[in-house]
């Protein structure tokens, strides 16, 4: 499974609007298929439409998955199928 690290982003806990996007933050604005995040402290769960991701937290993308998340900046990020992501 392929691996990724994203710089400079910040915790960010469940978000509830990405519209409302703090600076420095993510959040998942797309999913096709499963996906998973998990971080320490938190645990696992489905990566759904809202959820943030933060520093140390991994996504895990199944097969014939896509995800896409909005950042600061305006920075759109797509992850495909069988990949994983930790940010950091």
């Amino acid at each position: 499974m392929p691996s990724f690290t994203l710089l400079t982003l910040l915790l960010v806990g469940l978000s509830g609007q990405v519209s409302a996007q703090a600076p420095g933050k993510c959040a998942i604005t797309h999913v096709e298929g499963e996906a998973v995040v998990s971080a320490r402290g938190v645990g696992r769960r489905s990566a759904v439409v809202g959820l943030g991701l933060g520093t140390n937290a991994t996504l895990r993308t199944g097969t014939n998955t896509r995800v896409v998340m909005r950042c600061s900046g305006d920075l759109r990020v797509v992850v495909g199928p069988e990949s994983a992501i930790t940010v950091s």
